[in-house]
């Protein structure tokens, strides 16, 4: 019995000595991935997980731009709380989209700043777009920050991807309190081990490029996977989501504030080839790149919440010039410009502000 223990117990520890070497070994040939962000322009002490007062520029020869962070902890000029020149005031939240992957002054919402401002029309636009965020904490930030501006009108900008499959998860931009995720001990050091460890992030890469286990681990909860969000019979726990997501919608409401959500689009939506790519790489045929958007529609117009939706000017522009930066995701200049477009007719047209 005693030469059994010791046998286990030589495996157990010759197994850790083994993956403390190669995860050794990855971490020193293989390094961590780079991110386009740079390193100090998060500090989860900040409300806004923006660390006030940072300078720096994109990690990403393609993106050249600034980035400068306020006193406040946005991607702004400096804004004060109070509204001394009693100007009309919107807060835009929202993610790396509305944070904006290119210069400030290509940004969507200065753009949209900007041209509405060239009548002389006093409009002043706080512009609170945090990478890596999603609803729950839009509607944390406001609770705590945005409602200090006194806005009159709340700009919610929903990314269809990540924005929806992120609801509840346990990220440096989350509130415990408001998790949708059973928090076990289990998902906590998943959590950990997808921060730090380079052997786990390239095991799990390999099993997530298996389709069928992919969705097994999506639909138990174990894994969220952005693409579900296009999957037309969502699993139980994208039904809690989209739940969560529609009582945030309703928080928003009970603040008596106009609101106005500006749909973004993915890249699935916007080009067709790419669609057709996306559509191969799925486990079955029910899955739908429109699906989450009817359903959102669907929702506001059920709550009466108006909602701008650009895709189809997207779509057009897609046409004639690419949207997207060849070596990032995000949206380039002129994406931004288009949106920008999009939104102003919308606030012009339904007199949201006199011309």
């Amino acid at each position: 019995m005693k030469n059994i223990f010791i046998n286990i117990s030589l495996f157990i520890l010759t197994g850790l000595a083994t993956l403390f070497i190669i995860e050794l070994v990855m971490s020193l040939f293989i390094g961590k991935p780079q991110s386009t962000l740079p390193n100090g322009l998060f500090n989860q002490s900040s409300i806004s997980y923006l660390t006030p007062g940072f300078k720096g520029r994109f990690n990403n020869n393609e993106i050249s731009s600034e980035i400068n962070i306020n006193s406040k902890g946005l991607r702004d000029k400096e804004i004060y709380y109070t509204n001394k020149n009693e100007e009309f005031r919107m807060l835009g939240l929202g993610d790396s989209f509305t944070f904006s992957y290119t210069s400030y002054k290509n940004n969507f919402l200065t753009i949209l700043e900007d041209s509405l401002n060239k009548k002389n029309k006093k409009i002043s636009i706080i512009k609170a777009g945090v990478p890596g965020t999603g609803p729950d904490f839009y509607y944390n930030f406001y609770k705590k920050e945005g409602f200090k501006y006194n806005p009159d009108l709340i700009l919610i900008n929903l990314y269809i991807g990540n924005d929806i499959t992120n609801i509840g998860e346990i990220s440096s931009f989350s509130s415990t309190k408001d998790n949708v995720v059973n928090i076990s001990f289990f998902y906590t050091l998943k959590t950990w081990l997808r921060h730090n460890s380079r052997l786990y992030t390239f095991i799990v890469g390999r099993i997530k490029g298996i389709p069928s286990l992919k969705k097994k681990l999506n639909d138990k909860g174990i894994s969220p996977d952005v693409y579900e969000v296009y999957n037309k019979t969502p699993s139980e726990n994208l039904i809690l989501k989209w739940s969560k997501l529609s009582s945030i919608i309703d928080d928003f409401k009970n603040y008596n504030k106009k609101i106005i959500v500006n749909i973004i689009p993915s890249i699935f939506q916007i080009d067709k080839d790419q669609e057709k790519i996306f559509l191969k790489t799925r486990i079955n045929d029910n899955y739908d790149v429109n699906y989450p958007t009817e359903r959102l529609e669907k929702m506001l117009l059920m709550k009466n919440v108006d909602y701008i939706n650009p895709l189809s000017s997207l779509q057009k522009a897609n046409s004639r010039k690419s949207l997207t930066y060849r070596t990032d995701g995000h949206f380039n200049s002129y994406a931004n410009f288009i949106i920008a477009n999009e939104i102003k007719d919308f606030l012009i047209s339904n007199e949201f502000i006199l011309e």
